[in-house]
């Protein structure tokens, strides 16, 4: 519990990420990521990434384990916040366990989770207030 009220857990993750970001970078890191130019916008132009272009940009080994750092700092990220608003909400009895682990495995399912189990639980109390 006292870690996940922490905030200061992810600084280790969020150092290694800059360390692994910084060390992978490439100078056509932007036209890789947004093809297009702002000169040109209404030309049908597109600052979407694409595929390809985030394919290129995770090639190399450092690149990708930076990817993995940003995507395990956000998962951790969602999983601290359902865990603590869970807490706040004092609904103690509706089970967490399930939406937590699948935070840090899957991100958004978790959150899913969380709002769905908590969907059915308030349906069950009302049900059994009945």
């Amino acid at each position: 519990r006292n870690i996940m009220e922490n905030p200061w857990f992810l600084v280790p993750l969020s150092i290694l990420y800059a360390y692994l970001l910084k060390t992978s970078w490439r100078p056509d890191f932007f036209q890789l990521l947004l093809p297009g130019s702002l000169d040109k916008w209404n030309q049908g132009l597109q600052f979407v990434p694409e595929l390809s272009g985030i394919k290129e940009l995770l090639s190399s080994d450092l690149a990708f384990a930076s990817a993995w750092v940003h995507f395990l700092a956000v998962d951790l990220f969602m999983a601290r916040h359902v865990y603590l608003e869970w807490l706040r909400s004092k609904k103690l009895e509706v089970p967490i366990k399930h939406t937590i682990i699948l935070c840090f495995m899957f991100g958004p399912i978790g959150l899913f989770s969380y709002a769905a189990t908590n969907t059915i639980a308030r349906m069950l109390g009302k049900r059994n207030k009945k």
